[in-house]
């Protein structure tokens, strides 16, 4: 069904498609909470409801995370906003999910599993690990995936049923695509400053009035101890009796690759191949390995008069893009996907196809020898070097360890851990809402301790505790763990009149100059609009009059206000002129004559650019259709809202 209102998708399908839904949204009715179940209810969408559990655990896992993240742990009134935003996204999917039901859309989570299953590297053991790290069940995850689809699809239909005709096509270029002509005169703001005079009572009154200009915002500064696994990889040491023992222990490790020789059939296919290419090589090597699987086979029977080298070598005249080759070796590091595909192979039998550099490969052994077991003096450095390793990890994790236990046992501070592990305590720059992240701010995982509601306690140091241990690039080697502390809270100030005078002067004196600008330009309209003449009003005033010349709502030598008001006046008949005005952003007043008009035609405009155009403008008509449609749907919907409930939950500080 859903591809059937796909391919007869028009603006009148569109209406007659949301014109079910409608009818079908509005036999709900009036949804009552009579016979209300006992777990807490947040929203009911046409019947289906939202419960309180369900919300907050969405919320914490989805949207505070994400924001906290980005932006620290909002405060009481931020996280209310959050919560409704979200429980309106939450109404929304649901109303779209009806909506797709409706129309027909069916795709059940069975199927969306069997998708995942045919994923490269699929395991649902594998797979559900990761969703469990996540705190997700695979059924919630199979759910939000159907949700997802269900969205897409609705939308999908919504939007193909747009379309935008040629004569559509013709009108919006011809109005897109208008220039005109206008002359205007500048009043420059400037001009009235000589004379211009405040008073000391003036700026003091505009002070007052404005002061949240003024204002200097709370800033806070955090204090935190750092330990760095590198700085314990010079500290260990290694002694020989250390490296012959882990030699002893260990000498089969340091044995080197097996040499492995082996002719090869070669499906050349570029690493950058289309879909189609690839498919095709792919094939073509499988029908290769498919014969030398089946006589594999009866060799193993006694069945085959041939042997397995000699039909190698026939399919590698039929099927190679390479000549037969009798053996070379494999290069375990340079050609390792080629190597590894002769693990466990026995001599005189081919692999199964690999992807290699050139393409798809099946390789036949011909030689195998055991690596030999390297002496211990060609790798006493290496060994050294892991020894050190291992010993700088085993010491970093110890220090991790006693820094962990002594900020939680001394959480009002952090010079007892500091003390102990001979560590400095660093301080962070001020930082004030707006700022720029950086140094270790700039680390999200900090950020989110930072501005928790224990560590940062609403700007109240003496409320404020030691963070957790906090692991950055853990197993890497710029590992390094931080804990980190409010150390000072400025709250936000006023700057004082004396502080601020020369700016607020200069505030006032611009405010006063855009004012006079605007009122002699509009009384200079007033003449324009009783006779739109330059000419004629230049006889009572020294203005210099500038001619625009033909211009279109592109133009960037001209300002902008200017341009967007011109073209806003309509358009001029005949010999009737329009008068207009505009105030610019430096506080300049123009008044103008909108004189000519001239449409945009396309009578040189290529096929290919009115295509484009076509589906531009289509696009974007779509998005306007879309988007009423939701608005239409949620005004028919029953939806019955508790917001309540989510403001009054335990909201993060």
């Amino acid at each position: 069904m859903l591809q059937a209102i796909r391919d007869k998708a028009t603006g009148l399908v569109a209406m007659l498609i949301i014109g079910l839904i409608i009818v079908v949204f509005a036999l709900w009715g009036i949804e009552s909470w009579i016979g209300e179940p006992a777990v807490p209810i947040v929203a009911k969408v046409n019947g289906t409801s939202i419960t309180m559990q369900d919300f907050e655990n969405e919320f914490q896992h989805s949207r505070l995370s994400q924001y906290t993240l980005k932006h620290g742990a909002p405060n009481v009134k931020k996280t209310r906003e959050l919560k409704r935003q979200f429980l309106t996204e939450k109404v929304d999917g649901i109303i779209r999910l009806q909506a797709a039901e409706t129309i027909g859309y069916y795709y059940s989570q069975a199927q969306i599993e069997a998708e995942l299953r045919r994923s490269e590297g699929y395991s649902r053991d594998k797979y559900n690990g990761l969703l469990a790290q996540a705190g997700v069940t695979l059924e919630a995850d199979l759910a939000q995936r159907q949700k997802r689809i269900y969205n897409e699809q609705f939308n999908y239909v919504i939007r193909q049923a747009e379309f935008f005709t040629n004569s559509e096509l013709l009108e919006n270029w011809k109005m897109q695509h208008r220039t005109i002509e206008f002359s205007y005169v500048t009043i420059p703001a400037k001009s009235f400053y000589k004379d211009i005079k405040i008073t000391e009572q003036q700026l003091k009154e505009y002070y007052t009035k404005n002061k949240k200009q003024f204002m200097i915002p709370a800033s806070v500064q955090f204090s935190y101890v750092e330990l760095g696994y590198k700085q314990f990889t010079k500290i260990p040491k290694v002694t020989d009796i250390d490296i012959s023992k882990d030699y002893a222990k260990y000498k089969n490790g340091y044995r080197e690759p097996s040499v492995r020789k082996a002719s090869h059939l070669l499906v050349k296919v570029d690493k950058n191949a289309p879909p189609k290419k690839v498919a095709a090589a792919l094939k073509k090597i499988n029908e290769a390995y498919a014969q030398l699987a089946q006589r594999q086979n009866l060799r193993r029977t006694g069945e085959a008069p041939i042997k397995v080298g000699r039909l190698f070598k026939r399919l590698v005249k039929k099927y190679s893009d390479d000549k037969f080759v009798p053996g070379v070796v494999i290069d375990p590091i340079k050609q390792k996907a080629l190597y590894d595909a002769l693990n466990n192979v026995p001599l005189s039998v081919n692999s199964k196809p690999v992807r290699g550099e050139k393409g798809f490969y099946i390789l036949y052994l011909t030689n195998s020898k055991a690596g030999k077991i390297r002496p211990v003096e060609d790798v006493k450095e290496l060994i050294r070097n892991k020894l050190l390793r291992f010993k700088a990890i085993e010491l970093y994790g110890k220090k991790v360890e006693i820094l962990n236990a002594q900020v939680f046992e001394n959480s009002e501070t952090l010079e007892v851990a500091a003390s102990i592990l001979k560590l400095g305590i660093k301080t962070t720059a001020w930082f004030k809402k707006g700022d720029k992240y950086t140094g270790v701010l700039a680390l999200p995982k900090v950020r989110t301790e930072a501005f928790g509601k224990d560590v940062y306690a609403n700007g109240d140091v003496d409320a404020s505790v030691n963070s957790r241990t906090i692991n950055i690039n853990s197993g890497k080697p710029t590992a390094r763990t931080i804990v980190i502390r409010l150390s000072k809270y400025k709250r936000s100030s006023f700057k004082t009149f004396e502080q601020v005078k020369v700016e607020v002067t200069s505030l006032l004196r611009n405010e006063l100059a855009r004012t006079n600008a605007k009122k002699l330009g509009e009384n200079l309209i007033k003449e324009l609009k009783l006779k739109p003449d330059f000419n004629a009003m230049s006889k009572n005033h020294a203005w210099i009059v500038t001619k625009s010349g033909s211009v279109n709502r592109f133009n960037t030598k001209i300002p902008s206000r200017l341009i967007k008001s011109a073209f806003s006046l309509g358009v001029p008949v005949k010999d009737k002129k329009y008068a207009g005005s505009v105030q610019l952003a430096n506080n300049d007043f123009v008044v103008f004559i909108l004189e000519k008009s001239t449409y945009g035609t396309m009578s040189k405009v290529n096929a290919q650019t009115k295509k484009i155009y076509q589906l531009g403008n289509a696009a974007m008509m779509s998005e306007v259709l879309l988007q009423n449609t939701l608005d239409l749907l949620r005004k028919n919907a029953s939806v019955v809202l508790k917001s309540h409930l989510i403001e009054s939950s335990n909201d993060e500080n």
